[in-house]
């Protein structure tokens, strides 16, 4: 799938048979790093920080919450931040400061 360019489709396989895991995006052995989108191509770095990808990271996330309610993924902690960065340039204050306050 992720040679058929639909790299949503292969993370979320990847991550249902449980044989990978969210990673960092500089660890040497991640596949994925945030669902949909391929890390390792340079020319997707600005994509990195796109909400969509972020919020069905967030979303995987939260499922595995569901089973062990201590459970979160480090390595997306940067993405969040810079989503609560980007909602102050577009002075959506208040939602920014709500999301960090859940973040901890």
């Amino acid at each position: 799938m992720h040679e058929a360019g639909d790299s949503f489709a292969a993370h979320v396989n990847l991550l249902l048979t449980k044989s990978h895991t969210l990673r960092p995006v500089d660890h040497p052995s991640s596949i994925v790093a945030l669902l949909g989108i391929d890390h390792k191509s340079t020319r997707n770095f600005k994509q990195l920080v796109e909400p969509y990808t972020l919020h069905m990271s967030e979303v995987y996330e939260y499922a595995c919450r569901l089973e062990d309610n201590q459970h979160f993924f480090v390595s997306l902690q940067p993405f969040k931040m810079a989503y609560a960065f980007s909602l102050t340039d577009v002075h959506l204050l208040a939602n920014s400061k709500a999301y960090v306050e859940i973040l901890g």
